[in-house]
């Protein structure tokens, strides 16, 4: 049983701890929300807290299917109440309207580079399980290349996949 892939298969959320070395970046949340949407079957369901676990907390949420809302929090009781309010309420959130403060997150607007060359029309030939996996793992993989990038123009730094997003980690065959 392939436990890293399925941990994150059926995550409702995920915490990103820091420490004083390291600041919180608003780029890296937005990607790694993103990325945790894609990979777990909960989708735009899903909730991101981040915190140095001192004196920043953060919380990211898809407010609509096109929507990241981040809100910051003084203090990490209230941040963690919030988080695992979302986390009990994640269905309700597609029908409440979204708050006035609002992240575009793009997700449905970043536009996939076409590269005609070298490539052959395979219409008609059947996928294995495993074929369509390891494709559909190395698409998530682009898509979230093409937001990391789109996100380093709007943050001028451009933010790290998740080590758990990238195809290599979802596909035990990847290489293969």
């Amino acid at each position: 049983m392939n436990l890293v892939a399925d941990a994150y298969e059926h995550a409702r959320g995920v915490i990103e701890l820091k420490t004083d070395k390291s600041m919180l970046k608003r780029g890296q949340h937005v990607l790694e929300l993103a990325s945790l949407s894609v990979i777990s079957r909960f989708g735009k369901e899903v909730v991101l807290l981040g915190t140095d676990c001192n004196k920043q907390w953060e919380l990211c949420y898809f407010s609509d299917s096109k929507t990241i809302c981040r809100t910051n929090y003084k203090y990490g009781r209230k941040c963690w109440d919030d988080f695992m309010a979302l986390l009990d309420t994640a269905e309700k959130r597609g029908e409440q309207p979204p708050p006035t403060s609002r992240l575009k997150a793009g997700l449905d607007d970043v536009e996939e580079e076409e590269d005609d060359d070298d490539e052959q029309d395979t219409t008609g030939f059947p996928l294995s399980t495993e074929d369509a996996n390891k494709l559909n793992a190395i698409s998530r993989e682009q898509m979230l290349n093409l937001l990391a990038d789109d996100l380093a123009t709007i943050y001028g730094e451009r933010p790290v996949i998740p080590e758990w997003a990238k195809a290599r980690s979802n596909c035990p065959n990847y290489y293969m």
